[in-house]
């Protein structure tokens, strides 16, 4: 990878300038393109060999099957005694569609018990050795070009223009990796997204940039912001031709985009859209073993944003950058989740409390009441509230962020009803049923 780092560097930098400047470039350009592989690198050869026993235990607390038909836990979990007693280890030699997925994502294991070892073939470096080539060529044309600085405004060529694009799309990329790396996440796929995503910016740049006024004093900052969000240029040409040419051009906006949800950065709605989820209803019913295993977005955080993603589904849509009227009105009660809204309607006991003591029978009946008609419209009898539990009862994501949101130092029950009933339908909504 330095060699070729360096030889773009000397293709471009072979004209006019000392020795110590020319240096320095070479020295900038194999640093800043050698670096995101270098990543790849460190990351293959310390692989930290506690990823197996994560995923398997979230598999377990997600309650994703019967506690036989999943990977052995760690001895020290408390999922291990349930396992042992459905009978788990009569089953470890049989094929494990959960344990097929962990390896062919992160190498073949070697034995049921074993942790994940990496078997890296030459192609697996291809996209990395592709990704520095691209980065060494784009850092020489920043470098080894004419400073931008020197050139008045109105003289900045279209090429020019692709340079700032590409330090956008080179520093959202590295930022990328970085968090990569540090969540166990880093894969060679990564490197095929950042040369496409390098890519992608440079055509649309150089295609707004013919859209924009010459001399415009917006044109630097519109190059660099669309070579860290390419959005933002697809966005920009949807609009232009959109008055060109009415309705036919398809719009981009989207009623339930990811970016309504709370706690997901631009970071993670980036690595989402990697594998194909795009809006909220993409990340609803998506396979969660799937999530979890190839996204690396810690479980907690990802049960949460399915969480949401059905409560938002089933009220109205915002409109332009205001919040629905629904999704407000529970905001402001304290209810942004779908299991948030069951928990709030669930009814107490004549004589007893709730679980923390502060609110008694008497008083959350009257709650209930008022919530069973809080988001009802003008004249609508049908308790809308109520009309969403019923809509909630029986979605497959959903009964494994209720497992997961289970109370777990408690004893842990031999099967919650729910999965019970999805375990003798033989699925559990993910495509992994009983084996």
């Amino acid at each position: 990878m330095p060699l070729l780092s360096i030889a773009a560097a000397a293709l471009a930098l072979r004209g006019d300038g000392t020795l110590k400047v020319r240096v320095l470039q070479v020295f900038a350009i194999v640093v800043l393109s050698t670096l995101p592989g270098w990543l790849f690198l460190r990351f293959v050869t310390v692989r930290t060999q506690s990823v197996w026993d994560e995923y398997v235990l979230n598999l377990h607390r997600l309650g994703m099957d019967l506690p036989q038909h999943l990977p052995r836990p760690p001895s020290n979990s408390i999922y291990y005694q349930p396992w042992v007693d459905h009978r788990g280890p009569a089953y470890e030699g049989e094929p494990c569609l959960y344990r097929d997925k962990f390896d062919a994502y992160y190498g073949k294991t070697t034995a049921p018990d074993a942790r994940a070892t990496a078997q890296l073939k030459p192609e697996t470096f291809f996209p990395v050795l592709l990704a520095t080539a691209v980065m060494a060529a784009g850092w020489a044309a920043v470098v080894g070009g004419r400073p931008l600085n020197a050139t008045p405004l109105a003289r900045l060529s279209s090429a020019d223009m692709m340079r700032l694009a590409f330090v956008g799309a080179y520093l959202f990329t590295l930022q990328m990796l970085v968090r990569r790396y540090f969540q166990a996440d880093l894969k060679a796929s990564a490197y095929v997204n950042a040369v496409a995503r390098i890519v992608t910016s440079l055509s649309l740049v150089l295609v707004v940039d013919r859209s924009l006024p010459e001399g415009s004093p917006g044109r630097i900052a519109i190059a660099f912001i669309i070579g860290f969000f390419p959005l933002v240029g697809l966005q920009f040409m949807q609009k232009a031709a959109a008055v060109a040419l009415r309705t036919v051009v398809p719009s981009l906006r989207n009623d339930y985009p990811l970016s309504d949800l709370d706690g997901l950065s631009v970071w993670y709605e980036a690595r989402l859209l990697e594998l194909g989820i795009e809006d909220m209803e993409n990340l609803a019913t998506a396979n969660l073993v799937d999530v979890t295993l190839h996204s690396r977005v810690p479980v907690s955080r990802l049960v949460d944003w399915v969480d949401q993603a059905h409560l938002y589904l089933h009220l109205e849509p915002r409109k332009s950058d205001a919040p629905s009227k629904s999704r407000t009105t529970l905001r402001r009660l304290g209810i942004r989740t779908a299991t948030g809204l069951e928990d709030a309607l669930r009814p107490v006991p004549p004589g007893e409390m709730t679980a923390n003591g502060l609110v008694s029978a008497e008083a959350n009946a009257q709650l209930l009441e008022d919530l069973r008609r809080v988001l009802n419209p003008q004249g609508l009898a049908p308790s809308v509230t109520m009309s969403l539990l019923k809509a909630f009862e029986n979605d497959p994501n959903l009964t494994h962020v209720r497992h997961w949101r289970r109370d777990w130092t408690q004893k842990v029950p031999q099967m919650d009803q729910p999965v019970r009933e999805l375990a003798l339908a033989g699925s559990n909504g993910n495509g992994a049923g009983p084996h």
